[in-house]
């Protein structure tokens, strides 16, 4: 089975749904792609709060495990009921512009405009993701 390739955006729109379902909409995003959770919940345990927390160990998981599958400086957050693939521009300023010895070159340049919009490029100056 070929490696999905996942670019900036929403993958699961959760504003709809109660927070189990959205956490169980995760478990299952995650279970598709490997990760491994016990289902049953331990008797006397709140079943909303062990989803949430088990929710929160795979998009954890995610970010571990889709580094290359997913653009650089990018990663997994839940941001208002949503499971969204996000540019991290703080990590791009960071770490985009290092440049190493005099005959090494950077493999990412981020271009940052006066109104905060942030393009991270390749060394070849092929766009790799964009943000306003």
């Amino acid at each position: 089975m070929d490696k999905p390739e996942y670019t900036i955006g929403c993958y699961i729109d959760g504003s709809g749904n109660n927070p189990d379902e959205f956490s169980q909409d995760i478990l299952d995003f995650t279970e598709n792609l490997g990760y491994e959770y016990d289902h049953p919940i331990p008797e006397g345990e709140d079943k909303s709060q062990s989803l949430y927390e088990e929710s929160e160990d795979a998009v954890d998981w995610l970010n571990e495990h889709t580094l290359d599958s997913r653009p650089a400086f990018t990663y997994w957050t839940v941001d208002d009921g949503s499971l969204l693939l996000t540019a991290n521009v703080d990590e791009a300023r960071d770490e985009a512009l290092v440049i190493g010895p005099k005959d090494t070159r950077p493999e990412y340049l981020l271009e940052i405009s006066d109104h905060g919009n942030a393009t991270l490029y390749n060394i070849s100056r092929e766009e790799v993701w964009s943000v306003v």
